[in-house]
């Protein structure tokens, strides 16, 4: 790809994507070379901006278009930094062992699901072949009768080649580095390695050529390591990515019925789905400790386990008007709508928390407990509606009007919003409803209790009338 390939590629996305603010075109090649029309291959990449007008699947599919009209030019998407969840839509992960194998076997998985898949689109390798290379081919029993390491022979070899800093030079101040190598002539060509010298333990000087060979080839632009492990990763982009799940079980069932991996090699699943599955436990785990925090809380401010219990009770309430709301807006559940519940752990309860500690206090002042909760509600019905109110009306900008800086997080205020209004109204009734249930025993005790205690006392104060004593008259 040369010059004028990348201007055409970026004018075409100028003018056919629709609302682009600002666009960056990002070009580099392998070893910081110059541009031509030879050589290594370049890649780039266009940030576009795009605030308004056309999403990025209007985008794609518009660039789509053009594809077709480049040669050798492999295209492909991703995704920002505050995308549904970054990366590539399916991803598989070859792990390998030898790269001409493995390079092997991803160009056949890859022709395999642009076959039976075609709602996977830019198929693609992240490990190429484009740069020529020399295999040295030790043979190391020879080389071991010779007296010889294979690391005394890489050491030798990069000497000779790249050369070596033998020492450092001071002059008026500067320091210069001394390097030992061959003369330019004398490594210009293959036979050269083979008049290399590499010293024995014994101290003979043996050349390469009698213990290796030689064999040309290309090698790998770059080989990528995960776990010390070399990796290649074959990525794709849906035409929907609400399909992530679909096509990733369909990719499983091909991959298990109509293709062996050869031995040594193994697979697996990466890209949006297990971001998906990683992030939702991460949350999940994240909101069970903050319920928590929020019950050890409420337990040390009413001095009961109880109490703590009827509040926790409205969270799940938050998830109808969370469900709700993303149901009639028409936008899907993303990471940011994870950050909302979050934060609704915290907020639904303060509603429940100003009902039960009214409530306790008229059930201390002596009140029976179901006028105490209906009491409760009455008067507290105010205050509830206007902490509520005002939250929700903050967050109406974040979530119906967002700006091109908000957009991101309009799940967040989505979020908040429904919860809030759902439970908030649910609270009113269920928090009496339910504080009435887990007390009434509790009150029906007590009044026992303090029956029994009267009966007690009363019978403590009954006067016993005592008998005189008998009186004997003597007989006169």
């Amino acid at each position: 790809m040369n010059r004028e390939t990348v201007l055409q590629v970026q004018e075409i996305a100028i003018n056919e994507v629709r609302g682009i603010k600002s666009i960056i075109t990002t070009i580099r090649r392998p070893g910081g070379g110059g541009f031509g029309d030879g050589g290594s291959s370049i890649s780039i990449t266009l940030d576009m901006n795009m605030p308004e007008a056309d999403s990025s699947q209007q985008a794609q599919n518009r660039l789509r278009s053009f594809f077709g009209d480049f040669s050798n030019v492999e295209f492909s998407f991703g995704r920002g930094f505050f995308g549904n969840f970054g990366g590539s839509d399916i991803d598989l992960a070859l792990r390998i062992h030898d790269i001409p194998q493995g390079l092997e076997t991803a160009t056949e998985i890859k022709e395999l699901l642009e076959e039976r898949i075609p709602e996977l689109l830019e198929v693609s390798i992240d490990m190429t072949e484009g740069l020529p290379q020399v295999e040295v081919v030790i043979d190391r029993g020879r080389a071991y009768n010779m007296g010889l390491s294979v690391n005394t022979i890489a050491r030798e070899i990069s000497a000779a080649m790249n050369g070596v800093t033998a020492t450092t030079l001071r002059y008026e101040g500067s320091e210069y580095s001394v390097v030992l190598e061959l003369r330019k002539e004398d490594r210009a060509r293959i036979p050269d390695l083979g008049r290399v010298f590499v010293a024995s333990n014994t101290g003979n000087l043996v050349p390469v050529s009698n213990f290796a060979s030689f064999e040309r080839g290309l090698g790998p632009v770059s080989i990528s390591r995960e776990n010390q492990a070399r990796i290649i990763h074959i990525t794709g982009t849906l035409t929907n990515s609400g399909m992530v799940f679909e096509i990733e079980n369909r990719i499983r069932e091909i991959m298990d019925t109509e293709y062996i991996l050869p031995d040594g090699l193994s697979i697996s699943y990466e890209g949006q789905s297990a971001e998906i599955n990683e992030t939702t436990r991460t949350f999940i785990t994240i909101i069970i400790l903050a319920i928590l925090l929020v019950f050890g809380t409420m337990a040390g401010v009413y001095e009961s386990f109880k109490d703590p219990f009827i509040n926790l009770f409205t969270i799940p309430l938050m998830l109808i008007g969370v469900v709700a709301i993303y149901a009639i807006i028409g936008q899907a559940i993303s990471m940011f709508t994870m950050i909302g519940l979050l934060m609704l752990v915290g907020i639904v309860v303060n509603n429940g928390i100003i009902l039960v500690d009214y409530t306790n206090l008229l059930v201390g002042r002596g009140v029976p407990i179901r006028q105490a909760c209906i009491q409760a509600g009455e008067s507290r019905l105010r205050p509830v509606l206007m902490t509520t109110l005002t939250t929700v009306l903050g967050l109406v900008p974040l979530a119906f009007f967002p700006g091109p800086s908000s957009a991101f997080i309009q799940p967040i205020g989505l979020t908040v919003t429904g919860g809030l209004i759902s439970s908030t109204f649910i609270t009113l009734f269920f928090i009496p409803v339910l504080y009435s249930l887990f007390n009434e025993g509790r009150s029906k005790q007590k009044e026992k209790k303090t029956i029994l205690q009267k009966i007690i006392v009363e019978e403590s104060q009954v006067e016993i009338p005592q008998t005189e004593e008998p009186q004997i008259k003597e007989a006169t």
